[in-house]
Order: C-alpha cells, then sequence, then structure tokens
C-alpha cells in the first residue's frame, strides 16, 4: 500500500496537509481497537508531538463498532473541514485560534446549558477566563460582540445562530456554515453529536466500522 512510503522528515512549521491527514486516519484505524501510538504517528508524519495530539483532536470523531460499540476514532475529512474553518478566511488574527478548550466549553454551555453569549463571557470574566470547575486558564479572550461574530462567521465547528437564545435580535440572526468536501465523511464529528434539543441538521453520519487492529 502507498501509505507505507509516507514516512518523512518534515520541515519545522510546514502545515499538515490533507494527504497527511489521510494516512493519519489509516493508522488510527489499523490500530483500532487499540490506541495509535502518538510515537509511531510522529515518526510516520514528521512532526512533532504536539502536533499529532492536536491534529488527534482536531479530527475527533465517534463511530461504531461491528458489535455496536461506540469508539473515538480519527477522521482526516472532519480534521481538514475544521483546518479550513480556521484558516479560510478568518485571518490570523482569530482570538480563539486553536484553544480546542475554550471551544469546547463555549459550545457546552451555549448548547446545551442554554447560556447566552453574553452570559458565557460574563462568567468567564468573573473567573478570569479559567474554566470555572478545573481552573485550568483559557488561552482565549474575547468580548461577547467578537463571541457573536464568530458564530455569525461559522467559526466554530457545532455551535450556530440557531442554538442562540431565542429572543429579541438573536433569533433573526443568520444561520451560516460553510463545508468543503473532500470525500465521503468517514465518522461523525465528536462536537457533533446527535442533540435531542433541537433538530439541527447533521453533517457527516454514523458508519459500521468492521476493521480489525494488526
Amino acid at each position: 500500500m502507498g501509505h507505507i512510503h509516507h514516512i518523512r522528515n518534515r520541515k519545522k512549521g510546514k502545515h499538515l496537509n490533507f494527504k497527511d491527514r489521510q494516512f493519519i486516519e489509516y493508522l488510527v484505524k489499523k490500530a483500532y481497537p487499540k490506541k495509535p501510538s502518538v510515537r509511531k504517528l510522529v515518526g510516520a508524519i514528521g512532526c512533532s508531538e504536539s502536533t499529532i495530539r492536536r491534529e488527534l483532536k482536531r479530527g475527533k470523531v465517534l463511530q461504531l463498532s461491528s458489535e455496536l460499540i461506540e469508539y473515538e476514532s480519527y477522521s482526516a475529512e472532519i480534521a481538514q473541514q475544521d483546518y479550513d474553518y480556521r484558516a479560510t478566511a478568518k485571518g490570523p488574527d482569530l482570538k480563539i485560534a486553536n484553544d480546542y478548550a475554550f471551544v469546547e466549553y463555549v459550545e457546552h454551555k451555549i448548547i446545551k446549558e442554554k447560556y447566552s453569549p453574553d452570559a458565557v463571557i460574563m462568567e468567564l470574566e468573573n473567573n478570569g477566563f479559567s474554566h470555572p470547575e478545573t481552573g485550568v486558564k483559557f488561552e482565549a479572550r474575547i468580548c461577547t460582540k467578537t463571541l457573536y461574530n464568530y458564530i455569525d462567521q461559522g467559526v466554530f465547528p457545532s455551535l450556530t445562530n440557531r442554538d442562540l437564545p431565542r429572543e429579541g435580535k438573536a433569533s433573526k440572526r443568520k444561520q451560516r456554515r460553510v463545508r468543503r468536501s473532500y470525500k465521503n465523511v468517514d465518522g461523525k464529528s465528536i462536537w457533533e453529536r446527535p442533540k435531542e434539543a433541537n433538530n439541527r441538521s447533521e453533517i457527516g453520519h454514523w458508519e459500521m466500522d468492521c476493521i480489525e487492529g494488526t
């Protein structure tokens, strides 16, 4: 298989491309049901450990095994879509950058706990932009207006204007989400799990994965 010849040294600072992500997906599936070795992925892709860990989180998906057991995997498609979201038309000054913990926190507060963007920012400010439960400090520092703008622009993977409280001008905001398809989505993003509280359309689909680890 051509994947075997992918191993190489990568120039420092060079970003992963879709071919790299496809190879990561191949190695992750090959390792199932065990978790992939980060060290082996680092050697195969030719990048740093932090890059691999960040990439695995970027492309994290939920899939079903042949025994109908849910497990976490990696999708090159989902990872590339997330990369494009952050790199295309968002500019270098995107304040949430790669602060995935911040993104997940905001999405959880608004989607699950029904917070308004104003309430989320107020809670963050009261806690010094730290997680109120874990105390971990977020890298991102944004105001309410910026948060609304990011939601309008489709910066958040799972959060759209449909998730905002249905009151005042928030209900009139337009939903905007742009996805660029490279191939059939190989899984459903961990950030896009089915939400019983609303009727949002879903990107991707659940799959049966019968690949055995070696």
